[in-house]
Formats: structure tokens, C-alpha cells, sequence
């Protein structure tokens, strides 16, 4: 036997009868675990029982040492263990450790005696009677998970002290790593006796890791609680009551985690624990529980663990167990009398299904699967809505994923049912809803889309429901047949109908269908502003809710283009006059800007290509209605791309360019009407700043505040389409100072037929009382101190203020501050001398 001079030096050190040696060499460089491993590999054979022994024997001094010290100064105030002896002892301790793994995993399972011993000296005092020494405690454990790994001898010894160190350090720490070194030693569970009273302690870590967020977010600690329920009978019913109490108030991620632990637990479990795992936790705490749910929500909670067991019917046994534990309960509760307790277990079969069991005969299979269907249908007539709800959404969605199992027969009766009664039942708008809903699911399905060639025609009133989500559902059954070939939506609504529902519903429904129409009404390539203007001309409305909704679903670039076509159209085929005023007030147009428009005018009116050169200079003259529609839909379409800019989607250079610096003043002179002129108004308003909208701005000021403007009668709508443009831009601030002006403390002595060379009071007070009944002008008064600094001059002008003005502004005033309450009080009794009068 020969060793090496630090073979030597090593063994004297462990031999000593002090710690000194040993840590000083074992802390030096000669002590690194590179080292250690190099001299347990070279150390001979024959000379390997001295070391253990020698390790053994230090490991006592080591042992000894430390908790001598740490008795010694426990009571002191330097509870910080600054004693130099106890510093060393520990370190000693795991340079020991270190010591004792390398060379346990070098013996590979030829462990001595003496070495088994030092090992379970340290798992006795070196885990839970070193309380403090967190780093010596580490060591340790991992010391005793590697023999319980590696199945050393005497790895049970191991065990009792390093579980509950495991489990505390995991659902304290919540690390990844501790609670994957708790599932690398599971199966040191096995050794604790559930039947001892001293157990209590690590059983409730155990049952406290169970609803922990680091277990259940790791696979590792998924499959760590899936064991716990094959300990013992008693682990099932404890872990059963943690899972109830977490599906009361857990997150969707929580739900899915328990149904896989289930799942995990029921297929490792054999005997008393699978027993009660089937009866105790599956059946009568989640099945039945999930049937009696006091509200949807938890049966909806219930039900999303069970699908843990329902997602693995691939797995042999899973089909018989579910069969096993539902047959008594689910058919029995489906003729409840409670519709709450129908519709849960309507819900449970949908989920459920197909019950079956692969051993039975075909003349069973069959008759439990009539069973199923004759359930379904029963919900899709049942009295209570919530049931028929969830049969008709249940049913598409077994329809959708078990086609080709289905009986034609079957499939052809449900599919009747639903497109003949379930969709127009006038008792609930949520079970026509769910109709609808369910048989857009089944749109994609290529197996289904020659039935539904044939039923979905029947659903084309339901365009005209009177429930809004109906409609609204309906027309995005009709998007979702646009992307199927085989399916046209036309069959099912024709495109009269879509043109009404889309100039006279809500945006919400308006917004579908003018998406089915795009294709059509504003195809690509150089048709679209003419199609779009035919559209505006024979379905002004339609025409009207296209142009509103077309930014969304087309290229800003070709909304661009069609305004441009608009614009140039408008100016080019305004209907006769009868009189010459209007045209005169639009001044010369620009030929080349008109020049530059030419194609697109005869794309909008409609002239046809093949004309000679001079007939291209033709434009068709527009009749009134026409005109005003065409200038409707350029209206709505400079409001949406006025809206992009503001919201940041498109930038302003587009807007900027698509008037030259007179065109709006030359529609304005155009118009024949009031609303026309709102029109044009409108999209000066929209444009702010851009040089058209200036113009004409300022034009709707200067008539504004002009000592005619009594003369000149707007109405209601008119003047508010003026306020709101000249509102919009720069000339803001000329507006308010003329209304302030006009409702100054001279009104009173003013007559109302008196000259004045500002606004005229009675003008001024049609603009207020206009104004202030807009929600966007009102609030423009409000920030721009309008209201403030001239309600109160209002009360001495009572003789020649308009009582319908001064209610409103009383109205307008905000009362839940005292500066409008005492406001309102001020102007009260003036409103009623005026009534009065």
C-alpha cells in the first residue's frame, strides 16, 4: 500500500482529534473538490477502510465541536454565532460533505459501514438540529438526496429528517429547484407511516404544497402532488378538501393544473387510494358537486378541472371510469326538476361526450349512445331558456367535432331543429343567439357545408331581429360563408336586404355588412368610385353607411382617390340652379386641377371609354337628390380620415391635399339647400386647417357675425353644422369674442330691430341656445369661458332674450359646482318673467 504524500497529509488531518488540521487543509487549495476527486480516485483499495474511518472520526469531532459551541454562546446577546470555533466547525462539516459525496460517487454502491455511518451522523444533526446554519443544512440534504437517488445501503436512514426539510425549504422558498429536489425524492414518501401521530407535522407540508403557486406552475411539482394522492387513503380525502376550496376562487391556470394532477393521480394509484380517488374526489365532490353548482360560475370551474379527465380518453381505462362514475349521476339529473340542475348536467354530458365503454357489445353501445342523443334533444326543447341555450350551443359544437361519428339521420334532425325553431324562439334572444352562434361554428367544417347549403337560407330574417346581438351575430355567420367557397352568402340574405340593413342599423351591424359588400360595391382597380357613386345614388342611405365605414376596411391610399373622384364630379355636375348668386360666390375653377380629375369623373358619372375625344369633355349633369348623396358619402369619408389623423393612424398630408385653397368654397356655392351647405361644412370642419377649410370658415363667420345675418334665416341644423366649422379652426376665438360682444351689458338697451355693427343679439342667442343643446359645442363654450363670462349679464336682458336660449342656458349650466348653482338661481327668475309674459 503506497499513498501520495497529500494522500497522506489528508488522512492525518482527519485523524486528528481537533477540527484545526482537517479545516485547514481541507479550506487550502489542496482541499478543492477537483483535488478531492483526483485522491479518492488514486487512493488504493487497501488503504480505502482508513479513510472512511478517519472521515467517521472527524466527522464526530466535527459534529461534537459545533454543537458544543453553539450550546455555549446560545444564550449570549451575540446571537449571531460569531464564535471562530463554531465558523470553523461548520465549514469543516461541509468540506466533510463534499468529501463523503465525491466519494460515494466514486464507490459506486460499495458504501462502508463507517461511511454509511458518517452519513447518517450528518442527516441526524446536521439538518434539523442545525437550525441557523442554512448553508451546512443544504449540504446535507443534497448529501441525502444523492443516496436515496443513487439507492446507496442505508438510504432509508435517510429519509425522516430530510422530507420535512425538503417540503418546508420548497413552500417557503418557492424555488423551482427545491421543489424539483422534492420530486426527485418522492419516493422516500413511501417510508413514512401515516398511521403515527408524529406524522402530522410533514403531512401538512405536504397538503400546503398542494395549493402552492410554485407546485402547481411546475411540471416537476404537478407530478410531486400527483403522488402524494397513492400515499395513503387518508392523503386523498385531505388533498380532495384543498382542491374544493382553490376551484372556489382559482385562476383558469389553477383549474387546468388540478385536472392534470387528477388525471396524473388516478392512473398511478392502485387499491384503497384509486378507490377513493374514483368515488371520494371524482364523483361525489367534483361530478356531483359540478351538477348542484349554486351558480354558473362554479360549475363552470367544476367543470374545467374535469376536463383534466375528459382530454384523455386516448388513455386505456379512461372511457370505463368515466361511464362507471357519471351513469348514476348525469342521466338521472338531466330530468331534474330544477332547470338549474337540468342545465349543469346538460353541460356535463356536452362536455362528457361520448360516454361509452370499448368492452361493451355494439347493442350496448348503441343504446347508451340513443340515450345521449335523446338527452340533447330533450335540452334543445326544455321550458327553461338557459337549457335550450346550452343545448344549442352544445350540440353545433358535437356536430363540429363529431361529424363523421354522428347518424346522418341525427345530424339532418338537430340541424333542422335549430334553422327551424331554435332560431326564432320568441321567448329568448339568447336562445336564437346561441343558434346562430353555433352554426357559424360549423361553417368551417367541409364534411357540414352541404347541409348547411341547404338550412342556412332559412336564417335570413334574422337580419331583422329585433335583438341587436342577433343581428349582429347573424351578419358574422354571413362573413364567415364569404371565406368559404362552396357557401354564398347571397343564398342566405340577398343584396337588397344587406343595402337596407346597412343604411339604417346600428354601426355595429352596419360595419359587417358593408364588409361583405367591399368586394362588390369597391372592388380593385379603377371601378370602385364608380360603383361607389351608383351606390350613392340609388341607396343614399346605404351609400351614406359605406362611405362611413369603408376607411376601416380599405387602403387609405384608394379612400384618398375616391374622395378625389368625389370632389372632382361634384364640381363638374352640380345640378341647374335657379339662381345665378351661388355660382358667382364659387369664383373660377382651376383647369388644371380639373384637367387632372378627368378620368375620374368619367369614371364616377359613368361615361363609357369608347367615347370620341370631345365627348370625354361631356359630364353628366346630376339631378338634386343625386348630388346631395354623392356629397353625403364624400362627407363621411373626409370624417373618417379626418378621424385616422387625429387617432394617429394616417398622416396629415393626405388630408391636406385634397382640396386646392378654393374647392370647398366652390361646393359651398353649389349648393342649393341647407343641408347640402351642412355638408360642406362638415368637412371643413374636418379638415381644421387645411386652406379649403379656412375659406370657408371664415365665409361661415363673416355670415355669422354680419349685421344681416337676421336677415339670412339658417336653420337649426345649418347653424349648427356653421358653429361647429368655424368652431373647428382658427377663427374659434373671432366667434367667441363676437358672442360675448353681442350678449354684453348693452344688450338691454338695445331694441331688437336696432342696427348693431357686430353680431345681432337675437342672432347671438340662436347660436347659444343651438350650441349649448350639442354636447361638443357645449363643451367648447364651457372651455372657452363663454358660458361664464356672460350668463350672468343675461338676467337684466330678460325682455329681449329668447326664453327657449335662456332655459337652455340655465340647463347647460353645471350644477354640481356653487359657481353654477348660484348661476342657475340668477337666471331663474328672469326665465320666469318670460314665460310669464
Amino acid at each position: 500500500m503506497h499513498l501520495t504524500r497529500e494522500s497522506e497529509e489528508l488522512l492525518t488531518a482527519l485523524r486528528a482529534n481537533t477540527c484545526s488540521p482537517a479545516h485547514e487543509l481541507l479550506l487550502s487549495n489542496k482541499g478543492s473538490s477537483a483535488k478531492l476527486q483526483e485522491m479518492v480516485q488514486a487512493w488504493p483499495t487497501a488503504a480505502k477502510e482508513d479513510l472512511n474511518q478517519a472521515v467517521l472520526h472527524q466527522v464526530k469531532i466535527a459534529l461534537a465541536s459545533f454543537h458544543a459551541e453553539a450550546e455555549a454562546h446560545a444564550d449570549e446577546e451575540s446571537a449571531e454565532r460569531e464564535s471562530q470555533q463554531v465558523v470553523q466547525a461548520e465549514e469543516l462539516l461541509i468540506s466533510l460533505v463534499c468529501l463523503i459525496r465525491t466519494m460515494a460517487e466514486e464507490g459506486q454502491g460499495a458504501i462502508a459501514s463507517a461511511l454509511q455511518a458518517a452519513a447518517r451522523d450528518l442527516h441526524d444533526q446536521g439538518i434539523l438540529m442545525a437550525d441557523g446554519a442554512a448553508e451546512l443544512q443544504d449540504a446535507v440534504v443534497k448529501l441525502c438526496c444523492l443516496w436515496w437517488q443513487k439507492e446507496l445501503p442505508g438510504k432509508a436512514d435517510m429519509v425522516p429528517q430530510m422530507i420535512p426539510y425538503l417540503l418546508y425549504q420548497a413552500t417557503v422558498s418557492g424555488r423551482a429547484a427545491d421543489v424539483k429536489r422534492c420530486y426527485s425524492s418522492q419516493g422516500a414518501l413511501a417510508l413514512l407511516d401515516f398511521d403515527d401521530p408524529s406524522i402530522q407535522g410533514v403531512q401538512a407540508l405536504m397538503v400546503r404544497a398542494a395549493m402552492l403557486p410554485p407546485f402547481l406552475r411546475c411540471a416537476d411539482g404537478r407530478k410531486f402532488i400527483a403522488h402524494l394522492f397513492s400515499l395513503h387513503p387518508k392523503m386523498v380525502y385531505e388533498l380532495t378538501a384543498v382542491i374544493l376550496n382553490q376551484i372556489v376562487s382559482g385562476r383558469k391556470s389553477v383549474l387546468d393544473a388540478y385536472g392534470e394532477i387528477i388525471f396524473k393521480a388516478w392512473r398511478a394509484a392502485t387499491g384503497a387510494c384509486l378507490e377513493r380517488i374514483e368515488t371520494h374526489l371524482i364523483q361525489n365532490s367534483l361530478i356531483r358537486s359540478a351538477l348542484r353548482a349554486s351558480s354558473p360560475a362554479l360549475a363552470a370551474s367544476l367543470r374545467r378541472v374535469l376536463e383534466g379527465l375528459h382530454s384523455q380518453r386516448l388513455t386505456p381505462g379512461s372511457d370505463a371510469m368515466l361511464l362507471r362514475l357519471y351513469h348514476p349521476l348525469l342521466f338521472r339529473d338531466l330530468a331534474a326538476a330544477n332547470a338549474g340542475v337540468r342545465n349543469n348536467a346538460l353541460q356535463l354530458l356536452i362536455d362528457a361526450f361520448p360516454l361509452q365503454d370499448t368492452s361493451a357489445s355494439a347493442e350496448e353501445s348503441d343504446e347508451l349512445l340513443q340515450r345521449q342523443f335523446e338527452g340533447l334533444s330533450k335540452g334543445l326543447q326544455d321550458d327553461a331558456p338557459a337549457v335550450r341555450i346550452t343545448a344549442a350551443s352544445g350540440i353545433c359544437a358535437l356536430l363540429n367535432t363529431y361529424w363523421e361519428l354522428m347518424p346522418a339521420g341525427i345530424t339532418a334532425a338537430y340541424l333542422k331543429h335549430l334553422t327551424d325553431e331554435v332560431a326564432y324562439d320568441s321567448s329568448s334572444p339568447g336562445v336564437r343567439l346561441a343558434a346562430v352562434q353555433g352554426l357559424t361554428g360549423l361553417v368551417d367544417n367541409p364534411l357540414a357545408q352541404p347541409l348547411l347549403k341547404v338550412v342556412l337560407p332559412k336564417l335570413g330574417p334574422l337580419l331583422h331581429d329585433a335583438a341587436l346581438k342577433v343581428r349582429v351575430a347573424l351578419a358574422d355567420l354571413l362573413l364567415t360563408v364569404m371565406r368559404v367557397r362552396e357557401l354564398h352568402f347571397v343564398d342566405i340574405v340577398d343584396v337588397e336586404q344587406l343595402l337596407d340593413v346597412m343604411g339604417q342599423d346600428v354601426p355595429q351591424v352596419a360595419e359587417r355588412v358593408q364588409r361583405l359588400l367591399l368586394p362588390s360595391y369597391f372592388p380593385d382597380g379603377g371601378e370602385g368610385p364608380a360603383r361607389v357613386a351608383m351606390l350613392l345614388r340609388q341607396k343614399p342611405s346605404a351609400g351614406k353607411a359605406f362611405c362611413a365605414c369603408l376607411l376601416q376596411a380599405a387602403p387609405v391610399e384608394r379612400v384618398v382617390d375616391l374622395v378625389a373622384a368625389l370632389r372632382d364630379h361634384l364640381l363638374s355636375s352640380a345640378p341647374a340652379q335657379d339662381s345665378a348668386l351661388a355660382a358667382a360666390e364659387a369664383g373660377p375653377s382651376k383647369g388644371g386641377k380639373r384637367r387632372r380629375g378627368r378620368k375620374q369623373m368619367k369614371a364616377v358619372a359613368g361615361s363609357p371609354d369608347q367615347h370620341e375625344e370631345e365627348n370625354a369633355e361631356v359630364v353628366q349633369q346630376e339631378s338634386a337628390e343625386a348630388w346631395h348623396s354623392l356629397l353625403e358619402g364624400m362627407t363621411e369619408l373626409c370624417t373618417g380620415l379626418a378621424t385616422a389623423v387625429a387617432a394617429g393612424q394616417e398622416e396629415d398630408t393626405a388630408l391636406q391635399g385634397l382640396f386646392s385653397a378654393n374647392a370647398l368654397v366652390q361646393l359651398l356655392g353649389l349648393c342649393q339647400n341647407a343641408t347640402c351647405r351642412g355638408s360642406v361644412m362638415h368637412i371643413a370642419a374636418a379638415l381644421t386647417e387645411a386652406p379649403a377649410a379656412i375659406a370657408v370658415q371664415a365665409r361661415c363667420l363673416k355670415r355669422l357675425v354680419s349685421k344681416s345675418s337676421r336677415e339670412d334665416c339658417m336653420d337649426d341644423t345649418e347653424l349648427k353644422a356653421a358653429l361647429q366649422c368655424v368652431l373647428a379652426g382658427p377663427s374659434r376665438a373671432a366667434l367667441m369674442t363676437a358672442l360675448t360682444a353681442a350678449l354684453g351689458p348693452g344688450l338691454s338697451s338695445l331694441s331688437p330691430d336696432e342696427p348693431n355693427a357686430g353680431m345681432p343679439p337675437m342672432v347671438a342667442f340662436r347660436c347659444l341656445d343651438v350650441g349649448l343643446k350639442d354636447d361638443g359645442i357645449r363643451a367648447l363654450f364651457l372651455a372657452e369661458g363663454l358660458l361664464a363670462n356672460t350668463l350672468p349679464l343675461l338676467q337684466p336682458s330678460a325682455a329681449s332674450c329668447p326664453a327657449d336660449a335662456l332655459m337652455t342656458a340655465i340647463a347647460a349650466l353645471p350644477g354640481t359646482t356653487e359657481e353654477g348653482r348660484e348661476m342657475q338661481a340668477a337666471l331663474a327668475p328672469a326665465a320666469l318673467v318670460m314665460y310669464n309674459r
